[in-house]
């Protein structure tokens, strides 16, 4: 048992949180599991960088799982929105116009990508503009 008789040594430290991140409390302050570990193995989080967790697992804390990512490139890595319809990202039914609209957003705004007549070329539009601007595969995963 450990010093406190709560938990078992070799146990996982910390709790999970509603949102899925794992936390630990170190000298008495709450912080991610995931900065932690990314610390321990490579020195400071540079400011304006974060860590993301590849696979979108908010609790997968492996380093291999964890990379140091621009706010920018966090968001390229985003689940899909559980209101999507389409089933993906940035893609929509108009249904005034009765046709699919895909989308992108880059640098915090919306870029129109067009209107299509079937699904299909909606969602080849919106691939082809994430593989252009470099979004991570993982980008919309369910």
């Amino acid at each position: 048992m450990s010093p406190s008789n709560n938990v078992k040594v070799g146990s996982v430290a910390g709790y999970i949180r509603s949102d899925g991140y794992r936390m630990l409390t170190i000298d008495g302050v709450i912080t991610y599991a995931h900065h932690v570990i990314w610390m321990i193995n490579n020195g400071e989080i540079p400011l304006g960088y974060k860590i993301d967790h590849i696979n979108g697992v908010r609790s997968d804390n492996r380093l291999s799982n964890l990379r140091l990512v621009t706010h920018q490139q966090n968001a390229q890595n985003q689940k899909r929105k559980i209101t999507n319809s389409s089933g993906v990202t940035g893609v929509y039914f108009n249904k005034e116009r009765c046709k699919w609209i895909a989308n992108i957003c880059v640098d915090g705004r919306t870029k129109y990508l067009g209107i299509f007549a079937s699904i299909i070329d909606a969602i080849a539009e919106r691939k082809r503009a994430e593989k252009e601007l470099g979004f991570h595969e993982n980008h919309g995963r369910p």
